[in-house]
């Protein structure tokens, strides 16, 4: 057996059993356990919206009775607020008929159903060697699930798993020239599920400047906005667009995972930290534009400069939990594919063993900044492994476009001698 199906079946083994870790978690997750769960304010919401008010989705005094209403009081639901798109709300109602417990199963389980179909759509549209055995593309696509964001979107039931496929349909349809789809894809995967974690995102769709793509993305924010407008009304409607600052009332700022969470981590909950992931995420808007502008002049850098605006978008968000880490599972099978393209003969050669690598480090900060309330040091990790992780890749790639014109001067020297 060769060396690289022996590393692929190590990786797959290993996602195997972190996998199996957080299903057994979810398994024995207890009726309390449930309840405090983020799934439940959906739950909640999703009974209110079928009982006629959908303009009362926001209003805590609301959630509240309705929560107490289906048996939820005291600590297990206190704190707890609807803070998603009013669709959720309206997308879970099916859910909403069963039991709280019976609806968080099978909701936590269509969730990781799309993120499994959002890397399988991605393991085979990337730019794979045609002799890249399966063995490797299993291992990617199991290392790319396995992630914390997974996890806990599985054992909270969250529904970021529905901006996953939102960008993974997105990357599919662009590999396929179809500019349009593709962004009409990644508008409605985002907004129907997590708007705030693709604001640079639009800056790269701008960048890019494929008047077909925009068209998409604009009739997929169209059709999000009539759905929604329909669903809950012009009341329900004000009432979300201040459901990001709700959410940060619910989570303590130096929580956040983002350039917010990084900054209040070290300076506190205080003008400073927000002034700073102000000016971080403005320059994120800057490079995400660029990133646009520099596929659209060399469609060849699709993987390399979405990925990297996909991170900066996640760093740039207002509102950033591990949960939402979810989205990087998608462009982390492109860059494995790429990096497998870069890598040769030499399969699992070094690019395709620091991606793996990077990925690890980013689970275990992740996993370090769970639940963890205390300041600085060492402050958030995730955020710092994002930014290192994108310093060194631009890094790379700088280095490799000056290297670029020195190879070619020496091709064509040896072709004339």
């Amino acid at each position: 057996m060769s060396r690289s199906r022996v590393i692929a079946m190590l990786v797959a083994g290993v996602a195997g059993v972190v996998i199996a870790s957080w299903f057994s978690t979810w398994l024995h997750a207890t009726p309390g356990q449930i309840a405090a769960a983020d799934y439940t304010p959906t739950y909640v919401a999703a009974t209110q919206w079928r009982a006629g008010h959908g303009d009362d989705l926001y209003d805590p005094a609301g959630q509240t009775a309705q929560g107490a209403a289906l048996g939820l009081h005291g600590a297990q639901f206190a704190g707890n607020r609807f803070v998603d798109a009013p669709l959720a709300a309206v997308v879970a109602a099916p859910f909403s008929l069963l039991s709280l417990d019976a609806s968080f199963r099978l909701w936590s389980l269509l969730q990781l159903g799309l993120v499994v179909v959002a890397v399988a759509l991605v393991v085979r549209a990337a730019p794979w060697p045609e002799s890249t055995p399966g063995p490797i593309r299993l291992a990617a696509a199991a290392a790319a699930v396995a992630g914390v964001g997974t996890a806990m979107l599985f054992v909270q039931g969250q529904w970021d798993g529905l901006s996953a496929l939102g960008l993974a349909f997105a990357y599919v349809s662009w590999r396929r020239n179809r500019s349009a789809l593709g962004g009409a894809s990644l508008a409605v995967g985002m907004l129907l599920a997590k708007p705030h974690l693709a604001i640079v995102l639009v800056a790269w769709l701008l960048g890019r400047r494929d008047r077909r793509m925009l068209a998409g993305a604009g009739a997929g924010v169209a059709a999000v906005a009539l759905a929604t407008l329909l669903a809950v009304g012009p009341a329900g409607v004000i009432a979300a667009l201040r459901a990001p600052w709700l959410s940060m009332g619910v989570t303590p700022v130096r929580m956040l995972l983002g350039f917010l969470g990084l900054f209040a981590s070290w300076l506190g909950d205080g003008p400073a930290a927000y002034a700073l992931a102000v000016a971080a995420g403005l320059l994120a808007l800057v490079a995400g534009f660029r990133l646009g502008a520099v596929t659209r002049r060399d469609p060849a850098t699709l993987e390399v400069s979405l990925a990297a605006a996909t991170a900066l978008s996640l760093l740039a968000a207002p509102h950033l939990l591990a949960q939402d880490l979810v989205v990087l599972s998608v462009p982390m099978v492109w860059c494995l594919a790429r990096a497998a393209a870069a890598d040769g003969a030499r399969r699992p050669g070094p690019r395709i063993l620091a991606l793996l690598l990077g990925w690890i480090a980013l689970d275990l900060a992740a996993r370090a900044d769970i639940g963890n309330y205390s300041a600085a040091p060492p402050g958030r990790l995730v955020p710092v492994v994002l930014i290192a992780v994108l310093a060194t890749s631009g890094a790379v790639v700088i280095l490799q476009r000056r290297r670029r014109p020195a190879q070619v001067l020496v091709r064509s020297s040896a072709a004339a001698l």
